[in-house]
């Protein structure tokens, strides 16, 4: 995401305005063929944390066996489905031949390389399963460093799409071998001695699996089937227009994500070392989180994000303010349904999960057309906050109710009003207080002032929701003379683990 807010105004200004937004709504394409493992990638770490916290280096080996042959199996499956769809697709997408004419080269340089390293991609995966946070997140910086560069050398060298299909295509591929022999180095007891899988313990993982494909399918069909859908409108230049008034609201929510997500695979080990004691707890804390930090990332976004399009790639890209404030209140709704899902999943009920998530997907599909048709973008952008209130969200704490984590009216009493009337409020204000930036001699200025006055009186507002949170030894002694936390509750979720 950071990536990409460096390298849109290059591309917009090496390629132009409708070939990149083919290229974006082509790409949105590809990550539905990449979903073709079943769901073994996704749960594939956190079946490893639970064999690690258990000490089970022979499931391990067993697990990755399995999953090898399985994404053998997905890789040769993803070149037939894109040879068999190849002249599906632009009558699908309303395309005319000289539209996918420009984007069939790129895409094709794209889909041999994900056919090529997708059994690799499952070394990666035990690595996060292992809680290698350390090498997991410099490979990722690595990775976005080698596709920045690649991206800028090639557009420099001419090379059009092709400089941008390359630069998605290598650095995976490098990643996987990257982490082939890191794994070699922490665990080699587990890259050695694998037993044969045979076709019932592939059959039973690719069933467990089902659940988390399932849903990631639906998840996809919520995150990467916008620019398909106003394609299929009739308006695919619009596409950079929705890709750019929602990059920062994107990356600021990716961000929101970042610390909760990561405690799903200690939430694993937990579970597979029986801790139920501290289910609840944890439980607690991620959803607390995912509410405190989407609602900051939304008041960021409400207020710099205007300021934000027009300093990065122009005003003309800014698709106003409706479709701003609908992209806002779908992500926070985004945000909330993925924390009570993912923690449901993780305490087993991945084909629950799956099916609520698959709903939620054709839902959000169905009434980005319906109100697409209507109000334009903003109504493709507010599509899941209606889906959502029909299937993630009640499903997610019906769930979480039947495993006892918690109850509906903890949910609605102790967590969603205290967070939800302090939004709100905040919200109401900071609408006043932007129709004054038409009387002001500098919006840039005011606009900047106000996001950040807005961020800090949020922060402090919600203290009551976060100032009980571990935030780590060093960062809480600081945050313990300011007075802003409490002393950390019984049974805290201990630090990740680190590999020297």
């Amino acid at each position: 995401l950071v990536s990409g807010i460096v390298l849109v105004p290059l591309i917009l200004r090496s390629l132009g305005t409708r070939p990149y937004s083919l290229w974006l709504t082509t790409g949105e394409l590809l990550v539905y063929a990449g979903m073709l493992d079943f769901g073994v990638l996704t749960m594939l770490p956190w079946m490893v944390a639970q064999a690690d916290g258990r000490d089970d280096v022979a499931e391990i080996r067993c697990i990755l066996s399995r999953a090898l042959a399985i994404t053998v199996g997905a890789g040769m499956l993803l070149a037939a489905v894109v040879l068999a769809a190849w002249t599906i697709v632009p009558s699908a997408l309303a395309l005319g031949k000289a539209d996918f004419e420009v984007v069939a080269g790129p895409l094709l340089v794209v889909v041999a390389a994900m056919v090529a390293t997708y059994p690799a991609k499952i070394f990666h995966a035990a690595l996060v399963g292992l809680q290698d946070v350390r090498f997991t997140g410099c490979l990722a910086v690595c990775q976005t460093a080698l596709s920045v560069g690649l991206t800028v050398w090639l557009l420099a060298a001419g090379y059009g799409l092709y400089a941008i299909a390359a630069a998605a295509a290598l650095p995976p591929g490098a990643a996987a071998v990257a982490s082939l022999f890191r794994l070699r180095v922490i665990k080699p007891a587990a890259v050695r001695g694998w037993p044969a899988p045979d076709i019932a313990s592939i059959r039973a993982m690719v069933v467990d699996g089902a659940g988390a494909w399932i849903g990631g399918v639906g998840w996809t069909m919520v995150a990467a089937t916008s620019g398909i859908v106003i394609t299929s409108l009739g308006h695919p230049e619009t596409v950079v227009v929705y890709a750019c008034t929602a990059k920062l609201s994107q990356l600021l929510f990716h961000l929101s994500r970042v610390l909760p997500d990561s405690a799903l695979v200690g939430l694993a080990q937990i579970d597979g070392g029986g801790h139920t004691d501290r289910l609840r707890l944890v439980v607690t804390r991620m959803l607390r989180v995912h509410l405190v930090l989407s609602g900051a990332a939304a008041i960021a976004a409400l207020c710099f994000n205007p300021l934000f399009v027009r300093l990065w790639v122009g005003s003309a890209y800014f698709g106003g303010s409706a479709l701003n404030v609908a992209l806002v209140g779908a992500l926070v709704s985004i945000s909330l349904a993925h924390g009570l899902v993912s923690c449901a999943a993780v305490l087993g009920y991945r084909r629950q999960v799956g099916l609520v998530t698959l709903a939620y997907g054709i839902l959000t599909v169905t009434f980005a057309v319906v109100l697409g048709r209507v109000f334009g973008v903003a109504g493709v952008a507010i599509a899941p906050i209606f889906s959502g209130a029909m299937t993630t969200l009640p499903a997610g704490a019906l769930l979480l109710r039947r495993l006892s984590i918690l109850s509906l009216r903890w949910l609605m009493r102790d967590l969603w009003w205290p967070w939800a009337w302090r939004f709100a409020a905040l919200l109401i204000v900071i609408g006043v207080a932007g129709t004054a930036s038409d009387w002001t001699t500098s919006e840039y200025v005011f606009r900047a002032l106000l996001g950040l006055v807005a961020v800090t009186v949020y922060m402090l507002s919600m203290r009551s929701l976060w100032r009980d949170l571990p935030p780590g030894s060093k960062l809480s002694d600081v945050l313990s003379r300011l007075k802003l936390t409490r002393s950390a509750m019984p049974g805290s979720v201990g630090e990740a683990k680190t590999w020297g």
